[in-house]
């Protein structure tokens, strides 16, 4: 499936056995997850914001742990990956049960987009307004659901990139 970035698959695996720190969002996760034994494969498509569960290994994670146990996050994909062999299982939603992953100590795939604000949804969704009708979402459904969450998430982000700054030292 994603064989035409077999390139940055393999550099993607050499940060990994280097113990550099990897933060992969939604295709990077999917890249990270590839490049460390997962299979990447097309799926049900989950476009919108979405309420995302906090597992167990969450709880602990240097990077997690002070995010709520549960929180809304714009998901955007269509392929899916199971957890990684030997990953701390992190993040879910009702259609995605590898929605984050930590392998190793420093290397993370996030499947929600906690990175974006309401000014990059919109222009998202702007873009993007024969795939959401191909997909049958509506788009005043996400741009309501923006205004609500992106502002909140944005704080949440921001806790949890302070938290992976802290890993590159």
């Amino acid at each position: 499936k994603l064989s035409h970035l077999k390139d940055e698959i393999a550099l993607l695996k050499q940060f990994v056995q280097a113990e550099k720190p990897v933060l992969g969002i939604c295709l990077g996760a999917q890249l990270l997850a590839a490049a460390v034994g997962s299979e990447v494969a097309a799926g049900e498509k989950e476009i919108g914001w979405f309420p995302v569960r906090k597992l167990p290994d969450a709880f602990k994670d240097p990077v997690l742990r002070r995010l709520p146990e549960n929180f809304p996050a714009l998901m955007w994909h269509g392929d899916h990956f199971p957890l990684p062999k030997g990953a701390a299982h992190l993040l879910s939603t009702e259609k995605c049960s590898c929605a984050g992953f930590r392998y190793g100590k420093k290397a993370y795939g996030l499947v929600a987009h906690l990175e974006m604000t309401a000014a990059m949804v919109d222009e998202m969704v702007a873009g993007s307004r024969k795939e959401l009708a191909a997909a049958g979402v509506e788009v005043s459904g996400i741009l309501e659901d923006t205004s609500e969450h992106a502002e909140p998430v944005e704080e949440l982000a921001r806790v949890m990139w302070r938290a992976w700054v802290g890993l590159l030292g």
